[in-house]
């Protein structure tokens, strides 16, 4: 059995962490206990043990990984579907270019008169 007693320093409760910093909010005198250094090293293996996949630089749980794959189908569109979708893109496109344009008009008559 684990007991607070043992001199080795190996034993430790797994939520020392927290259950220190509860202690020390309700201001309970720890100055008797010597701080324990953990040399644990988190490391790929450690985050694959408990379930969790590297994502590009972002560790996620392979549950929601498994989730969003399963959520995410490709649909089939219509050709008549298609083609509304790329003349509306096109649309999309020419008016963003005329309000591009119209933003580099405003941006030198600006720069003109601020000009002294």
């Amino acid at each position: 059995m684990e007991t607070a007693n043992d001199p080795s320093g190996i034993v430790s409760l797994p939520y020392g962490l927290l259950i220190s910093r509860i202690l020390l909010d309700l201001l309970v005198d720890l100055s008797s206990f010597k701080p324990l250094e953990i040399v644990t090293i988190y490391d790929t293996c450690t985050f694959s043990s408990i379930g969790y996949v590297l994502v590009g630089t972002t560790w996620l749980k392979k549950e929601s990984i498994k989730a969003r794959t399963e959520s995410v189908k490709p649909t089939r569109i219509s050709v008549d579907s298609a083609a509304i979708i790329l003349k509306d893109s096109n649309e999309i496109k020419a008016r963003l270019t005329m309000l591009e344009d119209g933003l580099e008009k405003l941006l030198s008559t600006t720069d003109r008169l601020s000009r002294p």
